[in-house]
Order: C-alpha cells, then sequence, then structure tokens
C-alpha cells in the first residue's frame, strides 16, 4: 500500500478534525458522571501530597489519575479542564489511529474509517464526550498496534518489547487493555513464520518492564499491598458476583440497543467475519476482529454494564464498516462499469447512514436542550453550587450517595479514606459523637433508611430527583441512639 499522504488528504483531515473539537467544546461544561468525579478528586488529592491507595481507597488503575492531575496542572483544577484536555488528547490520538491505518489502506478508505470513527466516539448515548478511561487507552492501543505491525525485520524485537510496553500503559488506565496482550500474542503465532517464541518473550518482557516499573512506585510509597489488593482482589472478587442469567437479558437489551444506534458497526462486524473465513491472511482484518471480540467477551462478562464499554469497539468496528462500503463501492462498479454513478451511490449511502445515526441517536435535542439534563450528574453539579454559595473557610462534607464528584467540585475532602458507601461498613447513624458535618448528601435509599436521624439532626436544603442535600442544625450532631 502506498503510504504518501496527499495534500488534499491533509484538507480532509483537518476538516474532520476540526469539525470534531468544534461539537465537543458544545460539551465542555457538561457534568463529570461518577467515575470522571473520582479520578478527578483522587487527582486534586494528589496534587495535595496524598497517594491513591494508601490514603484513598480506589480500585481503579492509577495512570488515569495522573491523566487528570496533567490536565489540571496546564489547565486549571476545574471540570471545564478535564473536558478541553480530552478534546486535545483525542485530537493527538486521531492523528495516531490514522497513521496506523493508513499503513494499510489507500487515502479515501483511511479517510472513511476516520469519519466513521469520529462520527461514533462523538455518540453521548455511549459517553463518548466523557473522559473516561475507555477514551483514554486508545491512544497507547494504537501506538502499541503500529509497532506490533511493523514489517521492519531488523526491529522486531525492539517493536514488539515496545507493543507491550505500551499495551501495559493502556492496561494501567483501564485493565480491559490487557486483552491487546492476547491480541498481540495470537498475532505473533498466526503471522510471524519464524522465531515465535522468541518474539512472544519479547513482548511479553515489554509489558513486564511496566508492570516492574508501577510496582517499584509502589513500593517506594510504601502502598504496594494496597494498591494490589484494592485493583486486583477488589475486582476479583467483584467478578464473582457475576450473575448469568440477569447479564444475559441486560446484554441483549443493551447490545440490541448498540446495534440499533451505530447499525453500520454491525453490519461491518459482520461483513468483517464473512471476510476473514474467505481469505484469513488480511492481517488488518483480523486484528479489527479479534480485538472486537475479546473486547465484547470482557463487556459480557463483567458484573457492572455500563454503556461507554462499547466505545472500546469503536475504532476496530469503523475500520471493518469502513471496508464493507468499499466493498459495495467495488461491487457497483462492477455492475454499472461507471465509476462516477458508483462514487455517488456509496457517498448516497454514507449520507443516508449518518442521517440516520444522527436522527436516532437524537443529536440534534441533545446539542438544543441537552435531555440528559434531569440525570443525577446534573443534581450533583447543583449540590455542590448550592454548597459553593455558602462555603466557610473549612467546612465538613460527607457525600454518602456514591457521588464523588460533589467532593472534587466543593474541593473538599472526604472524610474517610471510603469516596464511596462501600466497602466501608459504617453506617450515617453509629458516627461518633465528635464526628461533625455542615453538610451531608444522601441518596432516596439512604434517606429513607436513616429518616428519623435525618431528622433530628438534619434540615433539608434541597431534594432532586435522585439526590437530597442536608445541613446541620447546629455546630454538633447528635447521635441517634
Amino acid at each position: 500500500m502506498e503510504n504518501k499522504i496527499y495534500k488534499s488528504e491533509l484538507y480532509f483531515i483537518f476538516i474532520l478534525l476540526i469539525l470534531s473539537i468544534i461539537y465537543r467544546m458544545f460539551f465542555i461544561y457538561m457534568p463529570l458522571d461518577r467515575e470522571e468525579g473520582t479520578y478527578a478528586y483522587i487527582a486534586e488529592r494528589i496534587e495535595k501530597g496524598e497517594l491513591p491507595y494508601k490514603d484513598i481507597f480506589v480500585n481503579k488503575q492509577p495512570f488515569i489519575f495522573y491523566i487528570y492531575k496533567t490536565a489540571f496542572k496546564f489547565l486549571g483544577t476545574s471540570y471545564e479542564a478535564i473536558r478541553i484536555f480530552t478534546n486535545f488528547y483525542i485530537l493527538v490520538m486521531l492523528l495516531v489511529f490514522y497513521s496506523f491505518i493508513r499503513e494499510f489502506f489507500n487515502k479515501w478508505l483511511s479517510l472513511l474509517i476516520l469519519f466513521f470513527f469520529i462520527m461514533h466516539l462523538n455518540n453521548h448515548n455511549i459517553h463518548g464526550l466523557n473522559s473516561n478511561t475507555e477514551i483514554f487507552i486508545f491512544l497507547p492501543v494504537f501506538v502499541a498496534y503500529i509497532f506490533l505491525c511493523s514489517t521492519v525485520d531488523k526491529y522486531f524485537h525492539i517493536n514488539l518489547f515496545l507493543t507491550g510496553f505500551f499495551i501495559g500503559i493502556a492496561t494501567f488506565i483501564k485493565l480491559i487493555a490487557a486483552f491487546i496482550l492476547f491480541v498481540a500474542l495470537i498475532y505473533i503465532l498466526k503471522y510471524f513464520k519464524k522465531n515465535k517464541i522468541k518474539y512472544i518473550l519479547w513482548l511479553f518482557s515489554g509489558f513486564i518492564t511496566l508492570v516492574i516499573l508501577l510496582f517499584l512506585w509502589c513500593i517506594k510509597n510504601n502502598m504496594l499491598k494496597e494498591f494490589i489488593e484494592y485493583t486486583f482482589f477488589y475486582n476479583f472478587n467483584n467478578l464473582l458476583r457475576f450473575d448469568l442469567k440477569n447479564t444475559f437479558f441486560i446484554l441483549i437489551k443493551n447490545g440490541w440497543i448498540f446495534i440499533k444506534t451505530n447499525l453500520i458497526l454491525f453490519v461491518g462486524f459482520l461483513y468483517g467475519l464473512y471476510l476473514f473465513f474467505k481469505n484469513k491472511k488480511i492481517k488488518i482484518i483480523f486484528l479489527s476482529l479479534l480485538s472486537s471480540l475479546l473486547f465484547f467477551i470482557y463487556i459480557s462478562f463483567s458484573p457492572n454494564y455500563y454503556p461507554l464499554y462499547y466505545l472500546v469497539l469503536i475504532p476496530f468496528l469503523s475500520i471493518l464498516s469502513a471496508i464493507f462500503i468499499n466493498e459495495f463501492y467495488l461491487f457497483l462498479c462492477k455492475k454499472t462499469n461507471n465509476k462516477k454513478i458508483a462514487v455517488s451511490l456509496a457517498i448516497i449511502a454514507v449520507v443516508i447512514y449518518s442521517l440516520y445515526f444522527i436522527k436516532i441517536n437524537n443529536f440534534l435535542n441533545f446539542i438544543k436542550s441537552n435531555y440528559k439534563t434531569k440525570d443525577i450528574y446534573y443534581e450533583a453539579k447543583a449540590i455542590a453550587e448550592i454548597i459553593n454559595l455558602n462555603k466557610k473557610e473549612k467546612q465538613n462534607i460527607l457525600v454518602f450517595a456514591n457521588e464523588p464528584e460533589i467532593y472534587f467540585y466543593t474541593h473538599t475532602q472526604s472524610p474517610f479514606k471510603y469516596i464511596y458507601n462501600y466497602p466501608a461498613s459504617y453506617k450515617l447513624n453509629e458516627l461518633n459523637d465528635e464526628f461533625i458535618l455542615d453538610f451531608l448528601i444522601v441518596d432516596l435509599i439512604s434517606d429513607n433508611e436513616y429518616k428519623v436521624f435525618l431528622e433530628k439532626n438534619f434540615k433539608k436544603v434541597v431534594e432532586f430527583k435522585n439526590l437530597i442535600l442536608y445541613e446541620s442544625k447546629g455546630d454538633k450532631n447528635e447521635k441517634n441512639k
């Protein structure tokens, strides 16, 4: 494949990237969700000299906290800074992605892949506009694939070491990226003609090097035990809660929603399967299919389902979808014997799908009125704004509702090591007499469970659909005995 980048190609890339950034900039004031709130709060505490795992219980991988901290360092400690930083990160990521696919496809097919990727990545229904780990794993994964697919024999061992190293970086942003290690392993076994064991060892040595560096960092900060316990054993125990029957129905329901709202990606996947069994030598189809399948297995067996999990499928399904459209174009060329007609019909097909995609995902309604304004994350932000209006020099806040973004918005430290209701075992009415709160945030379940205690010690400030803000009646909360 000719890898020369044409001037006209650069214009199209520039237009696609600029349109994507402009669209995303409309949502820089979109509140943080629960996961983002966790990352932002811990990143802020790191700025204050604390450490994850050692000072704060968290079962997330560590690199995401330092990505957020980087955003705060350059753009200020605010949720807008996270959104802006994410947009620029995506810009770089898309350029790296394009350089990867350009090794396999001509300019028009590469541009179509980029178009599909950008369009589906910006889908709010799968949290594509957010700043979650699924977004941030893409860059190291694409870099890893660039090294994996390098055809320079002389540097195979170095390339595979770097492949493993960057897979390690992605893994410690989001654990799901560890599946890419198996993709690389199978790729070596299938497509490398000799020295397979040697190259597999180089692959794993790169990954293990990253793990060793991370463990040394933990040892230096005296938190290796907590890191292993929280990020591995705690998450493994979560997997044991897997409910096959319930997960199956959730998977069918949400899988159908994903297919319906991202139809071309599903069609591309089916066509990719057909092409793979027709010609198993096409490496990029193999990589795209295997990556999609392994990520989907993770989604299927995850004890907690979130729509954003499907984000990890988008770049690989975009490749397969564009290949499908290209094959459709070649079919039309053969049938009509007229390239201009074939190109026109292929463009019309892409336009029709794009309009369908915009309509079924309510893009225009989301831009105009943002119909998600009643979500719990908007409530959390509204509560934080109320607290900030009444802010004292030093105040104690307890978020008994699993919404740590409130701590971040108010720049307040959690009174406990735990920022969620789990795995803490304390109950509101069992807090020490010396424990003083200015504000307390609870969800509706906790509000009913501790109704007597709350009415005795707090006054209700505001009640939303999901969250309730209470303010202390006095300087000291009395325990309900």
